[in-house]
């Protein structure tokens, strides 16, 4: 038997710097800041944790705030980032892609880049 942990929030480089572009205030939207995180911290909470497998999915604030085109280039980015983390330990963590749900187009297309990753 497997232990999964399903609710895990990744806080990578590029979602910190696509806030940050996106002049997303983290503490307005939210009331406190981002934890710190690191693939290499997490992997370790999960072994001393007893956890073989994590599914991953952005915390909030949302990276969407009325810009479009940004926010569809910030869900590729992050998007990005995830799978090359998620690649690099392949048993032990995945997630859905950062959702780019403005349209059904952009929606699919993430799943599809998800996948070819």
């Amino acid at each position: 038997m497997h232990t999964i942990d399903f609710h895990a929030h990744p806080v990578p480089a590029s979602f910190r710097q696509w806030l940050q572009t996106l002049g997303i205030d983290v503490i307005a939207d939210d009331g406190f800041p981002l934890p710190k995180w690191s693939a290499q911290e997490h992997l370790k909470f999960m072994d001393d944790a007893g956890i073989d497998y994590t599914v991953l999915s952005l915390p909030t604030p949302h990276i969407h705030h009325g810009d479009n085109a940004l926010s569809l280039q910030a869900a590729v980015e992050i998007n990005d980032e995830l799978c090359q983390i998620s690649a690099g330990h392949p048993t032990g963590s995945d997630g859905p892609p950062v959702s780019r749900f403005l349209t059904p187009v952009s929606a699919a297309e993430s799943v599809r880049r998800k996948r070819e990753a």
